[in-house]
């Protein structure tokens, strides 16, 4: 089930189904309906490139940002899921993406004392040894930025967000305390309904938004490449949201 919903959720990239589109348009052998393809095509790659258009319609579910001076009581825990990097075996490194803002930003909590430990959330679907596990080789990184190991804490087994939940969860069984669950903006409604599931109660501190106050002249009129990836994360979203809630996990 896990490899499948994320095989489909590269189905839900709109360039994707805009290059569909466009083929279906080149082969059919209908002018009105070709045009009416190509027609289609273009006022949805316009609207899928547009900055503007995404962050307006990405606001359903993404979390607004919050500055971190707003959090009076330190946390108990910061609980920070996996999916912000990957192990390059060819180079030996880890490669971090966009959500690698989750883990700055939980380092700037914690030094900034707003967090007093940490729970790294995130383990591997295909089998690996253990320094390619995100969260073990995350463990190795906060220690060589000097945190101390007794105050992180290791999840290795999460496939996905479900199980970030479940398997925290466990471990904080017999714990107590205030629980703030660090990912990124776009993630956060999803994953703070998986750790309601699970029966822990959490704050959100959302990382790498797209949420914007001010808006360019290319923010509203000029493609953006770039958003096309955004949509594909929303879209992603919006079918684990449906599948969880199918599925009983929210």
């Amino acid at each position: 089930m896990i490899i499948i919903s994320k095989m489909i959720s590269y189905f839900l990239n709109p360039l994707f189904l805009i290059f569909l589109l466009l083929i279906v348009s080149i082969i059919y052998k209908k002018k009105k309906i070709n045009k009416a393809l190509l027609i289609i095509s273009l006022v949805a790659f316009y609207i899928f490139s547009n900055k503007f258009a995404y962050v307006q319609i990405s606001k359903i579910i993404e979390y607004k940002p919050i500055n971190s001076n707003q959090i009076k009581t330190p946390y108990n825990y910061g609980i920070v899921l996996g999916g912000y990097s990957a192990f390059d075996t060819i180079n030996n490194k880890v490669v971090f993406s966009q959500a690698g803002d989750r883990i700055m930003q939980t380092v700037d909590l914690y030094f900034n004392g707003k967090i007093k430990k940490i729970i790294i959330s995130g383990g591997s679907i295909k089998p690996v040894s253990k320094n390619q596990i995100e969260s073990e080789y995350t463990n190795q990184i906060l220690l060589k930025w000097g945190i101390p190991q007794e105050d992180i804490i290791v999840e290795n087994k999460s496939r996905n967000t479900y199980e970030n939940a479940k398997f925290t969860s466990e471990i904080l069984k017999n714990k107590t305390g205030k629980y703030l669950l660090i990912s990124s903006s776009i993630h956060a409604y999803r994953a703070k309904l998986c750790f309601e599931k699970a029966g822990i109660k959490t704050d959100i501190y959302p990382t790498d938004y797209m949420v914007k106050y001010k808006y360019s002249f290319a923010d509203i009129f000029i493609p953006d490449s770039s958003i096309f990836n955004e949509w594909s994360k929303f879209f992603h979203e919006i079918f684990g949201i449906i599948s969880y809630k199918i599925l009983g996990n929210i």
